[in-house]
């Protein structure tokens, strides 16, 4: 991951940047334009990912791709979580997240980080629409009495 070029846009592309966003909108089936002028189709799965690339590139924010089989150290995974590298390692130990060793140190894969990341998040959320509706419920109680 931290091999990984981010790619920033340069300000004069900023106009193109735009445009190439308005077009890839529009376009229901855009495609290239190979070298004999043939056009060949793009992929739905290729397309969303340009259309992403290009969305986070006209807000002015550098993009990277990288394979979700990519291995991170227990440092870049606990960053990527905004944890601490303890915190991150405790996770491991409790089987939160797959990891593999390299030598004497744990690898994990970004793909398993981010599994773990939806899972928590959905958690997260499970748990503030609890808080929330007791809380309305509470309420509703409260103004009965």
């Amino acid at each position: 991951m931290a091999a990984r070029a981010v790619h920033q846009a340069r300000d004069a592309e900023s106009a193109e940047i735009q445009e190439l966003y308005r077009l890839f909108l529009l376009e229901k089936a855009p495609a290239l334009i190979g070298p004999n002028r043939e056009s060949i189709p793009i992929p739905e799965s290729i397309y969303n990912i340009l259309l992403q690339v290009i969305g986070y590139m006209r807000q002015g924010k550098g993009v990277s791709v990288v394979p979700v089989m990519q291995e991170l150290t227990t440092q870049q995974a606990a960053n990527m979580l905004g944890v601490s590298r303890p915190f991150f390692i405790d996770l491991l130990k409790q089987d939160q997240i797959p990891f593999h060793k390299v030598g004497t140190h744990r690898r994990v894969f970004l793909k398993d980080v981010i599994d773990y990341q939806k899972r928590r998040d959905a958690d997260r959320k499970r748990i503030l629409d609890q808080m929330a509706k007791r809380a309305v419920d509470a309420d509703v109680r409260a103004k009965r009495e």
